[in-house]
């Protein structure tokens, strides 16, 4: 789904809307002891996938999904991969205790295999997350807590003196194996901020994140407020790396404060013991593997809240699935926690009113999935267009592309294709009258450079330079923007600033080989040599 699928084709609060109707149907259906060990073992076997794919892929022997990282699993992103496994290690807690015999040892093993799988992916994020989910459970299981209180002062100093020792060094060697990318996420909180600083009530909507931070980040540059390292750490943003943060740009302070509820609400359904005479008398009674299984789910919770403080969770869709169905057993009323409504827990223990309940949201579901089949069909059409024209075949691609202007008049991805194909046959007006409404929903760096590049082409140049400026302003160490803006003023005949871009590049591009970056140097030294 994810391939057929672009960011227009299914908006994220499709997404949304339609995992809480399922995690509904989870709560009043499916949350039984039996059905709860069947799901987590499903979510375990996924995880063993996942694991095996990046070991062939560290191994060579699977191509990586990305060209920028050996290990990405069967994601683009291995964060998505990452955070999908953290939550899948406490899955694989609840079964490690739960087995006997052989099946205990190939859990263990598959826990190793999600350590070894996480280091591979290199998600600090993750292993976060699996790092708290793990300490949680086995605390619960250990008594970890319950032990440490009755040690004497001094024991109690001396623990956590050492717990402070093994931690810094940790967070140290975690914050410089990757400083780039922590620096680069404090400019886009720091500018995210701003944003809703801005729009504190009704923030800039829902779904566009991308498109206003883009802009705001490429004027923040441009105003000089933004220090050199800043600078050097600025690229294309597609989300805010906080959960927080991105909800107050799209939906302001009062989405912010609805995130945290839930959130909150959530984190107070930890199934408290308290030390009464009868405690151990409860544990006796009480059935273990529910015991863990509220446990489990509450640490899968902790992990995807904190996973969210510092990287995307919610739009990366598995690591999202297992924090519904974490989410599901916590709140499920069939499970007797402690903080289930008692009016909620009596409501549906009528079967005809659970069984209605169910019967409604499934028919719903199923309705939702079958009006977006339409706009599958549309992209899949778009995609057999956007084949035709990187095969240069763009009169095929544009008689696929006319006549579903109507259909998918604000998918960004349609806009941006249709537009090329335009361009590709010099028809640059009408071209960038599709680019134009594809600026309307995203701010794509490469978008403004092919709008500028028409501007060129009708000698418009004074236009095209704002646009090239404001995708250099995104990305102020790329140099596809530079390469335009030379290109340009070659165009106005302006050689001093041609020279001046030339000799730039041909500095940028010694600090990288790739292919790229040697066309721009190459074409560089070709300026410089015309133009001497």
């Amino acid at each position: 789904m994810q391939g057929l699928f672009s960011h227009e084709g299914l908006h994220a609060r499709h997404y949304l809307l339609l995992g809480y109707l399922l995690f509904f149907i989870a709560c009043l259906q499916t949350c039984n002891q039996r059905v709860i060990t069947l799901l987590f073992s499903g979510v375990v076997m996924l995880a063993a996938v996942e694991c095996i794919i990046c070991m062939l892929q560290w191994w060579g022997l699977a191509q990586s999904k990305n060209s920028f990282f050996q290990v990405t699993g069967s994601w683009v992103n291995p964060n998505v991969t990452a955070m999908f496994l953290a939550m899948s290690s406490a899955a694989a807690y609840y079964l490690l205790f739960q087995q006997r015999g052989r099946s205990k040892i190939w859990v263990l093993g598959l826990l190793g295999g999600i350590l070894v799988s996480l280091l591979l992916l290199q998600c600090r994020t993750a292993l976060i997350g699996a790092a708290l989910a793990a300490f949680i459970i086995c605390n619960y299981r250990f008594r970890w807590f319950f032990h440490f209180r009755k040690q004497s002062l001094f024991k109690k100093i001396i623990t956590g003196v050492a717990t402070m020792l093994l931690i810094t060094p940790v967070c140290y060697y975690a914050y410089k194996a990757k400083q780039r990318s922590a620096d680069g996420r404090l400019l886009i909180w720091k500018v995210s901020t701003g944003i809703i600083a801005q729009k504190p009530f009704n923030g800039v909507g829902l779904g566009m994140f991308e498109h206003d931070y883009n802009l705001e980040q490429s004027d923040y540059i441009k105003k000089g407020k933004a220090a050199d390292a800043e600078k050097n750490n600025a690229t294309h943003v597609y989300m805010a790396y906080n959960e927080w943060l991105e909800t107050g740009v799209e939906g302001g302070i009062p989405a912010m404060m609805l995130l945290t509820a839930l959130f909150v609400s959530l984190i107070l359904l930890y199934p408290k013991e308290h030390s009464s005479p009868d405690r151990e008398q409860k544990r006796a009674t009480d059935s273990q593997e529910e015991s863990y299984a509220k446990v489990t789910a509450w640490a899968g919770v902790i992990a995807f809240v904190s996973m969210s403080m510092v990287n995307f969770t919610i739009q990366a869709l598995p690591a999202m699935c297992v924090f519904l169905l974490f989410m599901a057993i916590l709140c499920s009323p069939v499970l007797p926690i402690k903080s289930s409504l008692p009016f909620v827990r009596g409501l549906f223990a009528k079967p005809l009113i659970k069984n209605a309940t169910v019967a409604v949201l499934v028919m719903a579901a199923l309705y939702f999935m079958y009006a977006r089949i339409s706009v599958a069909n549309n992209l899949l059409q778009v995609k057999k267009a956007s084949v035709a024209v990187t095969s240069g075949d763009n009169a095929s691609a544009l008689e696929i592309l006319v006549p579903l202007t109507v259909q998918l008049n604000n998918a960004e991805s349609y806009l941006q294709l249709y537009g090329k194909a335009l361009m590709n046959t010099k028809k640059y007006n009408e071209a960038i009258i599709q680019f134009n409404r594809a600026k309307n929903l995203v701010s794509y760096p490469n978008l403004y450079l092919k709008i500028g590049e028409c501007y060129t082409s009708l000698q418009q140049y004074e236009n095209a330079r704002s646009c090239f400026l404001l995708a250099h302003n995104m990305e102020p160490s790329r140099l596809a923007p530079e390469y335009a803006m030379m290109q340009l003023s070659v165009s106005m005949k302006d050689s001093t600033t041609a020279l001046a871009k030339a000799k730039l590049i041909i500095n940028a591009s010694s600090k990288t080989a790739n292919a790229r970056s040697l066309f721009y140097r190459q074409q560089a030294f070709e300026i410089i040599h015309r133009l001497q």
